[in-house]
């Protein structure tokens, strides 16, 4: 096939209509047409790369033509004719974009390909690209789907933003040193630096994919690389500035090792990494430090769907009275465009046959509900706007079954509960009398926490049948129901209202959704969630606050979890080997001039001596000035041995750094100039 610019408008026309013929009117097999198109282009024809990317830009169809060119062997093709001119370069990396937008089989497909190595790699050849190329790299790194206006990308990556491709974040970042314009090199960490510190989850992704290494990476060819442009001081600021937040909140072993060989080259920014190593070793970010292992609860699905509960654990096996408490640690998104403001945000919901309980988040109020088929009760708890900072809390909420007296039973088909609200342990809300379904009779069969709530859907005959037991059960009621024949469930929700409490609001169950919208899921994080049958005092809830539990479902008489055992996926920020290598590095350091004198001479010819190098030596074969132990495993931080290890109480020590002069001076013939020297040396090592 031949390619030039009087037929590629009608080739480009011959795609479009092959596409939108089914596949037995095809005169021509699209995926044979589409394979010998691209193996026709040359090198050197960027403008049709260009009009491809159009193609994929405006086409309605276009996940569907994306999934053809993957058929014609595209990606292999592209890659051959891939060479080092600029042009070119940009070309292809615009329909590559284009092609990746958006479409998790195509990105899937290219990961396998290995193609952000392969192609993107490429970037070092462009020194002098658009603002506008580099905002198209930019928005691939993101999950755009919570923006409104896609054009302005300073608006993007100031909103909330998932990240979701940190291969392209590790091509800009080792793009850097080749631009040629420091505005851009600029741009680029700024632009990096929002997206990845946006959330927790963005943190995290950052953290687990390379991008602290990247960073150090472009640090050390700074250092080394003659053929990349030097990186200005700002810019090195800002890098250090994003390693800093990174490592406070999670890094590896080898990234560690990394730092300690940067820091032991001839490096003009020593200062700076051991400030990073440091910041690394006090692991306290603010999202980190409360809580280690949770569930982030960001896409429209996310949750946790818990097994069927065939039956639900009880005080004691004659016991009819079945309580319901929940606790849980959270953090809420409360960021523009985090979550849909529509929706109500699901922490947990228990459904079986005949009841449910949920409890979920609606703007800034928190939501308490039951109900069964007659009626739906809630309390709304408005003043929760704490709860919704970005910060951890703990919730526990509480529903105590309440056994009435045999008077009160007579007249009353309702049963109450005394519901109660702790937020961070303290009380926010007590409810005498709330209702309450119990929860033994029916199996819970759909039950989940954080996700979007599976409200079990009633067939014709279950409401018929409910709807008669209802009004027998109005009509045979003492004093009520002999003169009326009213049996709508609107009167039946007037004449509940007196059961309840002030505040407590009764509408009909299936108006769920328009009342409060559609149920969503968290969108935030969870962690330590505790499900209980037995109820909570403040001093329980003291207790479970420190818990470190991820799910469990107690029975209050061997409190041992269910048998329904699931596996529960969590993140653990920092492992524990780590974490103890890091702290390694905020232990005491001294140093030491040995200038001479007494201390440290050896006994020769029966008189004291100097002697070089016989006090550090004397020094480190003493137990009670050298902990040997303890220096071995200071290896990686230390691996000259330049230190020794002073033992203390509790497993702790002191590094200290001998630094004896040459030649060895008595004190008697010291001279100003040596003094100088003296101070000198104190500067020059001040930060060890």
């Amino acid at each position: 096939m031949l390619i030039d610019e009087k037929n590629i408008d009608q080739i480009i026309n011959t795609i479009q209509k092959l596409h939108q013929t089914t596949s037995d009117h095809r005169l021509i097999d699209l995926t044979e047409y589409l394979t010998e198109f691209f193996q026709s282009i040359e090198p050197q024809q960027s403008n049709v790369f260009r009009m491809l990317t159009c193609l994929i830009h405006e086409y309605q169809d276009c996940a569907a033509l994306k999934i053809e060119f993957l058929k014609a062997q595209c990606l292999e093709t592209l890659y051959q004719i891939l060479n080092t001119d600029e042009d070119n370069i940009i070309s292809i990396l615009e329909f590559l974009i284009e092609l990746l937008n958006n479409s998790e089989n195509v990105q899937e497909k290219f990961l396998h390909f290995n193609g952000y190595q392969k192609f993107f790699d490429s970037l070092r050849y462009i020194h002098l690209p658009t603002i506008n190329f580099i905002n198209q790299l930019i928005i691939l790194m993101i999950k755009k789907s919570t923006i409104q206006n896609e054009d302005l990308v300073t608006q993007i990556i100031d909103s909330f933003v998932i990240f979701i491709n940190p291969h392209i974040a590790i091509s800009l970042i080792h793009w850097i040193p080749y631009l040629t314009n420091v505005s851009y090199q600029q741009y680029i960490i700024t632009s990096v630096n929002k997206i990845v510190l946006r959330s927790l989850q963005n943190k995290m992704t950052a953290c687990s994919n390379g991008i602290i290494l990247a960073l150090l990476q472009i640090l050390n060819n700074n250092n080394n690389n003659t053929n990349s442009n030097k990186l200005e001081d700002k810019l090195t600021i800002d890098i250090f500035s994003l390693l800093e937040n990174l490592s406070r909140f999670s890094i590896y072993p080898q990234e560690i090792r990394y730092i300690c060989q940067l820091f032991y080259q001839d490096t003009s920014f020593k200062n700076q990494l051991l400030q990073l190593l440091i910041q690394a070793a006090k692991h306290d970010d603010q999202d980190a430090r409360p809580i280690s292992s949770y569930f982030d609860l960001q896409q429209a699905n996310s949750g946790i769907i818990l097994p069927v509960i065939r039956r639900w654990p009880s005080l004691s096996t004659s016991s009819t009275t079945h309580h319901f408490s929940f606790h849980c640690w959270l953090k809420l998104n409360h960021e523009v465009h985090s979550y849909p403001y529509e929706g109500r945000r699901q922490i947990y919901s228990f459904y079986s046959n005949s009841m449910g309980i949920e409890s979920f988040i609606r703007n800034s109020s928190l939501f308490i509900s039951i109900s069964d088929h007659r009626e739906l009760v809630y309390i709304e708890i408005s003043d929760c706007n704490d709860l919704i900072d970005g910060y951890w809390h703990s919730l526990t909420i509480i529903h105590k079954a309440q056994r009435p007296s045999l008077f009160v039973s007579a007249f009353q088909t309702t049963q109450t509960c005394h519901l109660t609200i702790y937020i961070d342990g303290i009380l926010r809300k007590e409810i005498k009398d709330f209702k309450y379904v119990s929860i033994i009779h029916d199996p819970i069969i759909s039950a989940s926490i954080g996700s979007p709530s599976q409200r079990p859907k009633l067939s014709i005959s279950k409401i018929k049948n409910d709807s008669l037991s209802t009004s027998i059960a109005k009509t045979i009621q003492p004093f009520k129901g002999l003169l009326s024949s009213k049996t709508k469930s609107s009167i039946t929700r007037k004449e509940n209202q007196g059961f309840y409490s002030p505040n407590v609001m009764i509408i009909d169950p299936n108006i769920q959704d328009t009342i409060f919208g559609q149920s969503i899921c968290l969108y935030g994080q969870l962690a330590c969630v505790w499900i209980l049958a037995e109820t909570l005092d403040e001093l329980h809830c003291i207790k479970y606050m420190s818990s470190n539990s991820i799910v469990e479902l107690f029975s209050p008489s061997n409190l041992r979890p269910s048998s329904n055992d699931m596996p529960l996926r969590h993140i653990t920020l920092l492992d524990a080997q780590t974490q103890q290598t890091l702290l390694k590095l905020t232990i005491p350091k001294v140093l030491v001039l040995y200038t001479g004198g007494t201390i440290g001479m050896k006994v020769l010819r029966n008189a004291y001596e100097p002697v070089a190098n016989y006090l550090l030596a004397a020094l480190r074969s003493m137990n009670i000035m050298h902990d040997i132990q303890f220096a071995e495993t200071m290896n990686e931080i230390d691996p000259e041995k330049s230190f020794l290890y002073l033992p203390l109480a509790n497993e702790e020590c002191i590094a200290y750094y001998i630094k004896e002069y040459i030649p060895l001076l008595d004190s008697a013939n010291m001279t100003f100039d040596n003094y100088i020297h003296i101070a000198l040396d104190i500067k020059a090592r001040r930060k060890l």
